[in-house]
């Protein structure tokens, strides 16, 4: 045969050939991926449940934990509040059953409000110890809580007890408004005292939930405490040990210790939720991830499909490197104020903004950490803020007349004095004498713009627009100032 007429044979890497070999390729690659992430399951190694123990105690001073009697206090004020119940009050509300709201008493919505139920609570709670167990409390300066089991996320981080603390907190500053109107000021001390002390100790925890209901608890305290001094006058005596108490329950944990355990709560989550390729490196497990009630759906939901899914999200290692790049920036940041966070190169805002629909984990899971600092700072402008409202009202009690200038009141009542928060420098003062409220003087913030405006506040609108805080944590807000010894709100 001629050979010219032989048939040429056909070469094998035609790029059909090729393209059905790469197809094939990927194909099998994509098939053990998803097998691995189908059939790989977590293996969780490191017990954070305790690094995160480790994290609280090496924060606290010693001394013996105070945390159990706190518990014990909480208990009895469940058995009080339920045997309260179970007496048939009228429900305060149409279409709500009755339960014990202290506020009632600290703060009435109108004169001749029945409080007898509050009345007979506290009373109740005096007889069975619970205030003894929280004055004995308030003297230890550890308060460390356990954390049960292998992991933190088989303890729930929201525990019973914080919404417990919150309301024996209501409960003390009922007392204190009550002790006030008596004129016991031995007890209207104690009760600041002790409601101060649940602030630490809750504030203390390595969770920002912790530190979040800690600060509202010390708010609590110290706005009402604010309130009475504006509408009562006390003597100098009472003032100072007031200002003891401060000295001795604060400062609240900083944002910091918080930070670094919401981390290790993320790495705990990350062991639980992803594959590891024994490098480092894993898959997210959809059906692990949605058990911990992150919104993903169901196992049932995820199958076959959540297993394909979960190929083309964020990998382990990408994941661990960005929880690290987060919560180095914002415990970096949570040691500035806010001028020096201002120009700070880290911003968790355009961090978040810039996670994908890859980073469903992240997406879900990074928690408003910079809006924490911001309340956390506010919390604190009005804290510091008492301590210069007690100091004036020691003075006024002791010469007849409140100072010319804040730097009266050192050294024979304040050692320095103290600081705002907001940046750093001094607080506001000046003496009026036609004030709308009756108040001698005006204590206040300059906020972000650090601008002495002679304590002039926003307008309703404004107040509406950026809440009452508007003028610490928004510079749009500049020109304005944040006054201090606001009078109380009325509804």
């Amino acid at each position: 045969m001629n050979a010219a007429m032989t048939p040429r044979r056909k070469r094998w890497y035609r790029p059909r050939n090729l393209a059905i070999g790469l197809g094939g390729a990927a194909a099998l690659f994509i098939a053990y991926q998803v097998y691995w992430a189908a059939t790989a399951e977590p293996a969780p190694v490191i017990n954070y449940a305790a690094k995160l123990v480790e994290l609280c105690e090496s924060a606290q001073p010693a001394g013996e934990n105070c945390w159990p009697l706190f518990i014990e206090a909480a208990t009895i004020l469940d058995e009080v509040e339920a045997e309260i119940r179970e007496r048939g009050f009228e429900p305060r509300f149409a279409g709500s059953g009755f339960f014990v709201d202290y506020s009632l008493v600290y703060d009435p919505p109108a004169a001749g409000t029945d409080v007898e139920p509050e009345r007979l609570a506290l009373a109740m709670l005096r007889e069975r110890g619970a205030f003894d167990l929280l004055a004995e409390a308030a003297v230890r300066p550890r308060a460390v809580r356990p954390i049960i089991g292998p992991s933190p996320l088989f303890h729930s981080v929201s525990l019973p007890e914080l919404a417990q603390f919150q309301r024996l907190a209501r409960a003390r500053v009922a007392s204190m408004r009550l002790a006030f109107d008596e004129g016991d000021m031995a007890e209207a001390v104690a009760t600041f005292e002790q409601t101060m002390a649940l602030g630490r100790a809750c504030g203390a925890q390595p969770f920002l939930i912790d530190q979040l209901i800690g600060r509202a608890i010390a708010a609590l305290a110290t706005s009402y405490l604010r309130y009475e001094l504006m509408e009562r006058s006390l003597d100098t005596q009472t003032c100072l040990e007031l200002l003891s108490v401060l000295d001795r329950q604060r400062p609240l944990s900083r944002p910091g210790v918080a930070l670094e355990g919401e981390r290790l709560l993320m790495f705990d989550f990350i062991q639980w939720a992803y594959t590891d390729d024994g490098h480092g490196d894993g898959r997210l497990n959809l059906q692990k991830y949605s058990s911990f009630g992150t919104g993903a759906g169901s196992p049932s939901q995820l199958g076959v499909l959540g297993t394909f899914q979960s190929i083309f999200l964020a990998g382990r290692a990408e994941t661990i490197r960005l929880v690290d790049e987060f919560y180095d920036g914002m415990v970096s940041e949570a040691k500035m104020n806010p001028i020096e966070r201002a120009k700070s190169p880290f911003d968790a805002d355009a961090f978040e903004a810039k996670l994908t629909a890859r980073h469903i984990f992240l997406n879900a899971m990074l928690p408003a950490a910079g809006k924490f600092i911001e309340k956390a700072e506010v919390i604190d402008v009005g804290i510091e803020g008492l301590r210069v409202m007690l100091a004036l009202e020691a003075y006024r009690s002791k010469h007849g007349a409140y100072p010319a200038s804040l730097r009266d009141l050192v050294p024979k009542i304040l050692g320095e004095l103290p600081t705002d928060p907001i940046h750093g420098g001094a607080f506001g003062y000046h003496l009026v004498t036609d004030d709308p409220h009756g108040r001698a003087y005006l204590l206040y913030s300059t906020g972000l713009d650090r601008t002495d405006n002679d304590g002039v506040e926003l307008d309703g609108s404004g107040i509406t627009k950026y809440g009452w805080a508007g003028t610490l944590v928004n510079p749009e807000t500049s020109g304005f100032d944040f006054v201090i010894n606001q009078p109380r709100r009325q509804e």
